[in-house]
C-alpha cells in the first residue's frame, strides 16, 4: 500500500522509502522522535542566545543557511538520510531561531525576551491544540482541504515574490505590505498565522498515512523532521505578528 503524502516537500517521497530496519513505523515512535529534535532545537536555540551570543551566529547566517538547505535536499531525495541528518538539521535550525529570536530582544528592548518566549508558547499551544483537535477527529484533512491549501499558499508565495520586487524599487509598497504600522501587514501575518497552524495538521495526518501505510520504521525520523519544519515555520508566523503588534503606533 501506497499513500499519497500531500504537499510537503519533506513527505514527497515518502512512497519511495525502502525496508531498511525490518520494523514499520509506529504513532509513538513519531512522536518521540518529534518530541526530541523539538527538545534538541529549542536547547540549540537557548545556548545561542545566551552562550553563544545572537549577533556573532548571525553573522554567520548566510553559511547555517546554506548547510540547512543542504541537509533539507538530501532528506527530501533520501529519505533514510534523515535518522543520521535530523539531529543536525535540529541543531542548525535551532542556531537560526535563537540568532533571530535574541536579535529581536535586542532590537526591542523594553520587551526583552518577552516576544520571543511568548511566540514560543503560542507556537506550542497551537501545536497541541492542532494535534488534540487531530486525534479526537475534529479536525479532517480531506483531499480538497488538502489541495486547497496548496493552492493558498502557493498564491502566497507568488505574491510575496511580486512585493520583495516591487519592494526594490519603490519602497512604499514594501512598507504597505511588510510595516509594523500597515494594516494590511497586519493581515497578512495574521493570515500566515493560520495558513503554517493548518499545515501543522496536514504534517500529523501525513505522518499517520506514513504509519498506516506499514512504512518502515526508519520513516519515523523523516516523519518527525516533517513536523519539525512545520513546527519551526508556525514560530516565525508567530514572531512576526507579535513584532508588528509591539510596534504598531509608536
Amino acid at each position: 500500500m501506497k499513500a499519497k503524502f500531500g504537499d510537503n516537500v519533506v513527505f514527497s517521497r515518502a512512497q519511495n522509502l525502502e525496508r531498511v530496519s525490518g520494523q514499520v513505523a509506529t504513532i509513538q515512535g513519531v512522536g518521540s522522535k518529534t518530541i526530541l529534535l523539538v527538545l534538541i532545537t529549542l536547547i540549540s536555540a537557548l545556548a545561542t542566545m545566551f552562550i553563544l551570543g545572537p549577533l556573532k551566529v548571525l553573522s554567520a547566517y548566510f553559511i547555517i543557511w546554506i548547510i540547512t538547505f543542504v541537509l533539507l535536499m538530501i532528506m527530501s531525495f533520501n529519505p533514510t538520510a534523515a535518522r543520521v541528518l535530523a539531529i543536525p538539521y535540529a541543531i542548525l535550525e535551532g542556531m537560526t531561531v535563537g540568532a533571530i529570536s535574541g536579535v529581536v530582544a535586542i532590537a526591542i528592548p523594553d520587551a526583552g525576551l518577552l516576544i520571543p518566549g511568548l511566540a514560543l508558547s503560542i507556537t506550542m499551544t497551537i501545536f497541541l491544540g492542532a494535534s488534540v483537535l487531530y486525534a479526537t477527529g475534529v479536525i479532517r484533512v480531506s483531499g480538497f482541504f488538502r489541495r486547497f491549501m496548496y493552492t493558498l499558499l502557493l498564491g502566497v508565495v507568488i505574491t510575496s515574490l511580486v512585493v520583495m520586487i516591487a519592494g526594490f524599487f519603490n519602497g512604499q509598497i514594501y512598507e504597505l505590505f511588510y510595516g509594523v504600522n500597515s494594516g494590511i501587514a497586519l493581515l497578512i501575518s495574521i493570515i500566515m498565522v493560520i495558513i503554517s497552524s493548518l499545515y501543522v495538521v496536514i504534517s500529523l495526518d501525513n505522518a499517520t498515512m506514513i504509519v498506516d501505510a506499514g512504512m518502515d520504521k526508519t520513516f519515523e525520523w523523516y516523519a518527525a523532521f516533517g513536523i519539525l519544519l512545520n513546527i519551526i515555520w508556525l514560530y516565525y508566523e508567530v514572531l512576526r505578528l507579535l513584532i508588528i503588534l509591539s510596534q504598531r503606533d509608536r
